[in-house]
């Protein structure tokens, strides 16, 4: 609680001295109107049903996008975990592929699937695809070869196997690499939007830079934060309850090496 008490006296001296700043003039108002102002333009767009609107916009091709990609590449991942021609034929194309920026791509996803959501919601699908590929194939290979020998003494099946051993015990770095994988996709959803976006925050913000109604960019901005942050620490909270044995196992070495 002390540390999270600590945290916020940084924010509220910057906002402090934002607000007294732009009030006496020291920084020009127009482009830094004060954190007052922006909150009363806040409650505005959330009255008037702006925010929301644009809110759900951006909500939609995010999630959409973020669930295509996490399961393209969680399946991926373990395909090529457990099949080693896949993983030699694929995995030096997707490695090449995985230092791309994603938001070079977009101009060739418009090519490809026109304007509209789907050229964004697949290229968020894609950002997020590789970081849980990148996840899920190097935990999969980690897992002790003595695991595979004991789960097929006792069953041939493949999916007995994938679900008895590779699943629990890739798990948690998954759920890293989705943790990384929203904020990523985040940033990449208002970038498109940005970009040739028609609505979403990102649009929010650009139109708004635009028009001059920087209150009203600032209100995105801050609403982009807040979201990213939600978006993270739900996707950990999830983590936290589907794989118990990670938060165990964290505690035991946190104890030897302590």
């Amino acid at each position: 609680m002390k540390s999270r008490l600590l945290g916020l006296i940084v924010p509220l001296v910057l906002l402090a001295s934002w607000e007294i700043g732009s009030r006496v003039g020291s920084i020009n108002p127009l482009f830094f109107p004060p954190p007052s102002r922006i909150a009363t333009v806040a409650l505005e767009r959330l009255s008037d049903g702006t925010l929301f609107t644009e809110l759900f916009a951006t909500m939609y091709r995010l999630l959409l996008g973020f669930f295509i990609g996490a399961l393209l590449g969680y399946v991926a991942g373990v395909l090529m975990a457990m099949n080693t021609l896949l993983r030699q034929l694929f995995e030096p194309l997707l490695s090449a592929l995985y230092t791309i920026p994603k938001i070079v791509l977009l101009p060739i996803f418009l090519l490809l699937l026109g304007f509209g959501n789907p050229p964004k919601i697949a290229l968020i699908a894609l950002t997020v695809f590789f970081y849980v590929w990148v996840n899920t194939l190097g935990s999969a290979r980690n897992i002790p070869s003595e695991y595979f020998a004991i789960a097929k003494t006792m069953t041939k099946r493949q999916w007995s196997i994938v679900r008895h051993v590779v699943l629990p015990a890739s798990l948690p770095s998954v759920f890293t690499g989705l943790r990384i994988g929203i904020a990523v996709a985040t940033l990449i959803t208002i970038s498109a939007e940005f970009i040739v976006g028609d609505s979403g925050l990102g649009y929010l913000i650009f139109n708004s830079r635009r028009l001059l109604k920087f209150e009203d960019a600032y209100v995105g901005i801050v609403v982009v934060g807040l979201l990213g942050f939600l978006l993270q620490n739900i996707v950990k909270l999830i983590g936290r309850r589907v794989t118990p044995w990670a938060l165990v196992s964290d505690s035991k070495v946190g104890g030897v090496t302590g």
